[in-house]
């Protein structure tokens, strides 16, 4: 794999691409390599609200993750970079409310907006799925 600078790169076939380089075709997914996140954003999401239960059981079925609090901070701050990237490569728009792997309590789990908004809801609500895979 070839050495990197922190930024938003294109992720298909086990190589990272600049988005100027990779062009306008499908991808498998977005990956964000800054200073507290090296994560590989799946290009498509759940389609339809799910419960948080749901979310983490996709989540493994698919050998994944649902991002923590701190990705999300870092997903919601390169949000632009990263919308205008998975449109690029053919992926679903980021649109509503997403969980979070992070919980506040027994029953309630955190939730963000990929604008930068995050807040606390009741596990039995739904929210959007957008699974991760974390670069070591």
């Amino acid at each position: 794999m070839k050495p990197i600078e922190y930024g938003i790169y294109v992720f298909n076939d086990g190589e990272f691409y600049t988005p100027e380089e990779y062009g306008e075709k499908p991808a498998e997914g977005v990956l964000l390599f800054t200073e507290y996140a090296s994560i590989i954003i799946d290009t498509n999401g759940q389609i339809g609200k799910i419960t948080w239960d749901e979310a983490m059981s996709i989540a493994k079925d698919k050998g994944k993750m649902i991002p923590d609090n701190h990705e999300c901070i870092e997903m919601a701050s390169h949000f632009e970079e990263i919308k205008k990237v998975i449109n690029q490569i053919g992926g679903e728009k980021i649109d509503g409310w997403f969980w979070s792997s992070s919980q506040f309590a027994e029953s309630i789990a955190w939730n963000y907006n990929f604008g930068g908004y995050m807040g606390i809801i009741s596990k039995l609500c739904n929210c959007n799925v957008r699974t991760i895979t974390k670069i070591k």
